[in-house]
C-alpha cells in the first residue's frame, strides 16, 4: 500500500470533516427546534475551526486573526517574479471559496493589501476572479479600507474596476484622474450564456481598447485581435467547463504610455489546455505521438505541442484556428510576446527573435491565463 504524504494525511482529515457536515445536514434536516438548530451550529463551527486548523498548515501566507483567516499579500504579486507565492495565495483563497460552497457555511477572511507594492496586469486579474467567484456563490459583498495601500496600486485596481467588482465604492483622495498606465475596467463574461454574441463582444472590447490607448497608435489588426480573443472564448466555451452550468471567463488590459505598451489578460478557471488534450481525439493523437518521450506527461510540452495545431474541426481539441493564431497578434507592432500559463505549464513565444520557450512550474495553476503584450 502507496503510503500516504504529509500533505495528503491533512486533507485526507479535510475531506472527511466535509463529509461529515453535510450528513449532520441531511439527518437533522435543519429542524426549528432552536436548542437542536443551535448543537448543530456548534458542530459546524467546530468542523470550521479543525478545516481553519488545516489551511494554516497548507498555506503559510494565511494566518489566524480573532475569529477571522487573514490573507497576506506579498510585496510583489506577480506572474513573472513571484509566480509560487502568487499563486499559493489563489489557491489558499479558491480552497476556502470551494469549502464555504460545498458546506453553505461562512468563513470570515480578512485580505490584508497594506504590503502590496507592484501588482502585475495578470495576477490581478486572477485574484479579481477568484473574488468575483466567491461574490456571485455568496451574494455578498466585501468591505475594504485603503488608508494604508500604497498608492499606485490603488488607483491601478480603481481602474481595473476593483471596487466596482466589491461592490464598494471608495473615497480615496489619492486616486488620480490621469495615470502613466491606464487599464481596462475588469470584465466578466459567462460563455455559456447564448444570447451573448462572440463576433458583438470582441468588436466591442477591441473599441474599449483602443479608445483606452488613444488615437496616436495604429489601429489594432481585426483579423488578428479578432482570431485571438475569439480563439480563447472558443476555447472556454467548448473544453474549459466540460461539465460546469456556467462558463465563466475575464478579461482586462493595460496600456503603458511611456513604454508603448499594450497588454491584454485572458483567464479561466476551466479543466486547463493539457487537460482538455484527454478528451479530444485530435488531441489523444498528439498525446499517442509524444507518449515514449519523457516530457509526454508534462503540461508545458502539450501546451507547446498544441501552439502547433493549425485548423480543426470542431469535434477536436481546440474549436476554430488552433492557438497557434494567438501569435498573430503578438506580430503588430515592433516587438510582442505571448505568455500562456495552465495547469503546471508555461510557455512563452517573443516575435523579436521567433522564439519559442517552456518550463514546468511546481504549483499548478488550475485554470489558463494568456497575455499579449505588443510594443509599438
Amino acid at each position: 500500500m502507496k503510503k500516504l504524504s504529509k500533505e495528503q494525511r491533512v486533507w485526507h482529515k479535510y475531506y472527511s470533516k466535509t463529509k461529515h457536515i453535510k450528513e449532520l445536514k441531511r439527518k437533522e434536516k435543519w429542524k426549528s427546534n432552536d436548542a437542536n438548530h443551535n448543537n448543530i451550529n456548534d458542530k459546524i463551527k467546530i468542523i470550521n475551526e479543525k478545516f481553519i486548523k488545516l489551511l494554516l498548515v497548507k498555506f503559510s501566507c494565511l494566518k489566524k486573526f480573532g475569529n477571522k483567516v487573514s490573507l497576506n499579500l506579498p510585496e510583489n504579486f506577480d506572474l513573472e517574479s513571484s509566480y509560487n507565492s502568487t499563486i499559493i495565495i489563489i489557491q489558499a483563497f479558491r480552497e476556502i471559496n470551494e469549502f464555504e460552497f460545498k458546506n453553505k457555511c461562512r468563513i470570515l477572511v480578512k485580505i490584508f493589501f497594506e504590503r502590496l507594492e507592484y501588482l502585475s496586469t495578470s495576477a490581478c486579474i486572477l485574484l479579481s476572479a477568484e473574488i468575483d467567484t466567491w461574490r456571485n456563490k455568496n451574494n455578498v459583498s466585501l468591505r475594504v479600507d485603503t488608508k494604508q495601500w500604497n498608492a499606485q496600486v490603488l488607483n491601478q485596481l480603481n481602474q481595473l474596476g476593483f471596487f466596482v467588482l466589491l461592490n464598494c465604492p471608495v473615497d480615496d483622495n489619492r486616486i488620480a484622474q490621469r495615470n502613466i498606465v491606464n487599464f481596462l475596467k475588469f470584465e466578466s463574461y459567462n460563455a455559456a450564456d447564448n444570447s451573448i454574441n462572440t463576433g458583438d463582444l470582441i468588436v466591442s472590447i477591441r473599441s474599449r481598447i483602443e479608445k483606452m490607448i488613444g488615437s496616436n497608435l495604429p489601429v489594432l489588426s481585426q483579423t488578428n485581435f479578432f482570431r485571438a480573443v475569439s480563439e480563447s472564448i472558443l476555447n472556454v466555451q467548448y473544453h474549459a467547463y466540460p461539465v460546469d452550468k456556467n462558463k465563466p471567463w475575464w478579461l482586462t488590459s493595460s496600456y503603458d504610455s511611456t513604454k508603448r505598451e499594450l497588454r491584454i489578460v485572458f483567464c479561466d478557471r476551466g479543466i486547463t489546455i493539457p487537460k482538455s488534450m484527454e478528451v479530444s481525439e485530435k488531441g489523444k493523437k498528439i498525446l499517442e505521438q509524444i507518449k515514449n518521450t519523457t516530457l509526454w506527461n508534462h503540461d508545458s510540452h502539450r501546451i507547446k505541442k498544441a501552439m502547433q495545431i493549425g485548423g480543426t474541426s470542431s469535434s477536436e481539441i481546440f474549436r476554430g484556428n488552433g492557438l497557434h493564431c494567438f501569435r498573430g497578434f503578438v506580430n503588430e507592432g515592433i516587438c510582442g510576446k505571448l505568455h500562456i500559463v495552465s495547469g503546471k505549464g508555461y510557455y512563452m513565444f517573443s516575435s523579436e527573435d521567433n522564439t519559442e520557450i517552456s518550463s514546468e512550474k511546481r504549483v499548478n495553476l488550475k485554470g489558463t491565463i494568456i497575455t499579449w503584450s505588443v510594443r509599438f
